[in-house]
Formats: structure tokens, C-alpha cells, sequence
């Protein structure tokens, strides 16, 4: 890796096809990068094969070439195999997800920094269609035997990568709410971005609906443009109908080629509409951007949330010297995967917890107290507690508490309790 760490780039992980997007500090704004050469140079095939013997790998379009002349095993849907984290047996021979994907993005990285000689990687946000735990693991651990760790590397999905590529366009293109159609092989989504210019960072929400039972790949691939235009126009109306939609994005594979061009030309009737296939990985790089500007002591205008986001607060009610207060297990604006605080306390009264849940936007707090059966609280402050918070999901926090006696003078009695805080 090269020792000036100035590239900040966008990676979007499909299902089919892997973009990068390099940030442009000229422009200010992404650039797509070309990873392989023919018709498509910015769309490098997400598949990855290896030849006989297992030592000579391939990958994008050579893999899929030799695959055909039975020359090499490969694999596509990587995507998929991550999120399932199954492995996959190439001649007899198994191998992980994680470790098929690091030589594949060592191959699209390669193509990058080769463009750029001299230069490494400073910020890299990858960008998937949904982060599950086994995405996120198996993700981090490919990258981080690239070299790139938490320092460098950040992961989040397709719907935040779209808030932060539409709020980083024009003003014009944001006075109001933003529409996204999506469609690809396996879905139909409408997602709606809504702003609340009340607060300050000011909060960015998406909103989404799946219609799957109204148009699909498969009919797309069917051909008939009449029917397509006359279903999906007719829905579009209905959705927004009586909103106010400033700009629509449409992406996605299922809105390659013209069947879909009359019916949003009519949609552009008091709003624009763009359509296009690097949304995400630009937009990915955008949230690249911004994390290498907050490192430098530049906040954000907008607080981007997505479903993977706590939008609530947590602390525990507490006596410093004589005065109450709330001591912090949570500050809330961030997703729920990340770690929580972890803090020792001193009991002093009695075996009881009082934890208050504040939901940011609203404001509306709400009080959990936790009994701590079989704890005896001595009198002489020797009581000593850690309590550390994690979540299942964006909606349920989990209260960890441990009894850790007071050093040598009172060893740990081993008690610990946990409790569940619906959000």
C-alpha cells in the first residue's frame, strides 16, 4: 500500500456487479472508476473462479469466458454467500466467503490504485443492498486482510447510500421530499427520503414500500412495454399523489433499456427525474467524504438514518457528588451493531436501576427500573457494578450488568443480570 492515504472511494457490492467511485476534491463531487475494459468498463462482474490445480484465479468477465469452456469452476451471487456465509467447493476444495471476496476486491482495488500511482487508500465505504451480521463479518474480514480496518473501512446499505448521494445534488433537487424506484431481480421498492428541517444536524428518514406484486424483473424480461408502461405509470401516480416529491431517482436492473422512458417523462410534470446505475456507489462515496471531513473537525449539515439507526438515547439515572444526573450508555444517532458504552458504578442505596430511553426526535422519555435480585448493597460504598448496553436490532436495547466485588479487599460474587428495552 502506497503511504500517501489520499483516495476516498465508493465501492458498491451488488448482487451482480461490483462499482467503485473515487472522490474528485477538484469537482467535489464522485467519479466513476473503470475496472475492466468492453461496454460496460465502470460494472466489474461480481464472479470469481480458479483454474484446475486451485493456484490460477480469475474473475469478472475472463472467469465467466473460461467457465464457459470449462476451463475453470467459478462462482457468481457472492453476494448472496456472504449473507448466507456458506462456502463454496471449487475442485474438491472448500473456501469462505470471506476469503473468495478479498481476492476479488484485491483484483477491483488493484484497478483502482493503478490509476492513481502513489496514492492509497485513505476512506473506503462499501456499500450492500442489506448488512446482515454475516455481511458485516464476513465483509470486515475480507477487507481487513487487505489492510483495511475499521480505521478505513465502513459498510452500510443501499438506502443510506441513497439518502447521502440525493442531499449531496443541488439544493433545488431537495427543497422537498425525494423519490427513489428501485428494481432488480429479486424486488420492486419505492423508498421516499423526508427531511425535518426542525433539528439541527437536520435528520434525513427513507421511508419504503415493496411492490413486487405490482411489476417484476421477470415481466420486464417478457417485453411487453405497453403493459409495463401502463402498470408502473398508473402506480407511480398513486404513490405521489399528494406529495410533495421534488426529484425521483430510477435504478436498478429493471429499469435497463427505454420501456420505462414515456412513463417517467410524464412523471417529470413539476419535478425532475434522473435515471441511472451508479446511485449507490456514489453515494457511498459521499458518506466516505463526510466520515474523512468529521475526522478533521467538520460536522455535517444532515443526520442520515436509515432503518439500522437508534434514534434514541439511553443513560442511567445517578447521583454525582449531590446533584442528579444521566450518565450516557447510548447517545443514540448511530446503528445498532455498533458497541455501546461500558461504565462502572458504585451503589450506595439500594439494588435498584432506574434507565431512561429518550427517543431524539420526539422527545418522549421513558423510564425502565431494573431490581438487581440477590444483591446486597453495603453501606460503605463497596458496591461496585459494570453496566454496557447492546441491541438485538434498531428497536430492542439489551442491559448487561455485572456485580465486580471491590478489588482484592471483596471479591466478585460472579451475579449478573440483563434486561430488554423495547425502543
Amino acid at each position: 500500500m502506497a503511504d500517501n492515504k489520499s483516495l476516498i472511494l465508493g465501492l458498491d457490492f451488488g448482487d451482480q456487479d461490483i462499482q467503485i467511485c473515487c472522490f474528485n476534491s477538484k469537482a467535489l463531487e464522485p467519479e466513476s472508476v473503470s475496472l475492466c475494459t468492453g461496454n460496460n468498463p465502470y460494472f466489474f462482474p461480481a464472479v470469481i473462479g480458479v483454474k484446475p490445480g486451485g493456484k490460477e484465479w480469475v474473475f469478472g468477465e475472463e472467469a465467466l469466458e473460461l467457465q464457459k469452456k470449462g476451463m475453470c469452476q467459478a462462482a457468481g451471487n457472492l453476494y448472496q454467500i456472504a449473507v448466507q456465509g456458506t462456502e463454496t467447493v471449487f475442485y474438491d476444495k472448500a473456501y469462505t466467503a470471506a476469503y473468495l471476496l478479498e481476492k476479488l476486491f484485491r483484483k477491483c482495488l488493484t484497478c483502482v490504485t493503478l490509476k492513481f500511482p502513489g496514492e492509497g487508500i485513505s476512506k473506503l465505504n462499501v456499500t450492500v443492498k442489506e448488512l446482515n451480521d454475516s455481511v458485516r463479518a464476513v465483509l470486515q474480514e475480507a477487507f481487513a486482510n487487505l489492510g483495511l480496518k475499521e480505521d478505513r473501512l465502513s459498510l452500510q446499505s443501499h438506502s443510506l447510500s441513497y439518502e447521502y448521494y440525493a442531499l449531496n445534488q443541488k439544493k433545488e433537487l431537495w427543497s422537498n421530499d425525494i423519490g427513489l424506484f428501485h428494481m432488480d431481480e429479486e424486488e420492486f421498492q419505492y423508498k421516499q427520503i423526508s427531511i425535518s428541517r426542525k433539528f439541527t444536524p437536520i435528520p434525513v428518514c427513507v421511508s419504503q414500500k415493496d411492490f413486487n406484486d405490482v411489476l417484476s424483473y421477470e415481466e420486464v424480461l417478457k417485453g411487453d412495454k405497453e403493459r409495463l408502461e401502463y402498470c408502473f405509470l398508473n402506480l407511480a401516480k398513486s404513490i405521489l399523489h399528494k406529495q410533495l416529491v421534488t426529484t425521483i431517482y430510477v435504478t436498478g436492473c429493471g429499469f435497463e433499456g427505454d420501456w420505462a422512458d414515456n412513463a417517467l417523462k410524464e412523471l417529470c410534470v413539476g419535478r425532475r427525474v434522473f435515471k441511472g446505475q451508479n446511485l449507490y456507489a456514489k453515494g457511498a462515496c459521499y458518506a466516505a467524504k463526510e466520515k474523512k471531513n468529521i475526522e478533521e473537525g467538520k460536522s455535517g449539515e444532515f443526520l442520515f438514518l436509515d432503518s439500522d439507526q437508534i434514534t434514541s438515547s439511553i443513560s442511567l439515572e445517578a447521583i454525582k457528588g449531590e446533584t442528579s444526573c444521566q450518565i450516557p450508555l447510548w447517545d443514540g444517532y448511530k446503528p445498532w451493531f455498533d458497541g455501546g458504552l461500558t461504565r462502572e458504578f458504585i451503589l450506595t442505596e439500594d439494588n435498584k436501576l432506574t434507565i431512561l430511553a429518550k427517543d431524539l426526535f420526539t422527545l418522549k422519555k421513558e423510564y425502565h427500573e431494573i431490581t438487581l435480585d440477590g444483591l446486597e448493597v453495603r453501606s460503605d460504598k463497596t458496591t461496585r457494578i459494570e453496566i454496557s448496553v447492546s441491541f438485538k436490532d434498531s428497536k430492542t436495547a439489551l442491559v448487561h450488568i455485572r456485580e465486580k466485588g471491590f478489588g482484592q479487599m471483596i471479591p466478585s460474587l460472579g451475579l449478573s443480570w440483563e434486561s430488554e428495552i423495547k425502543l
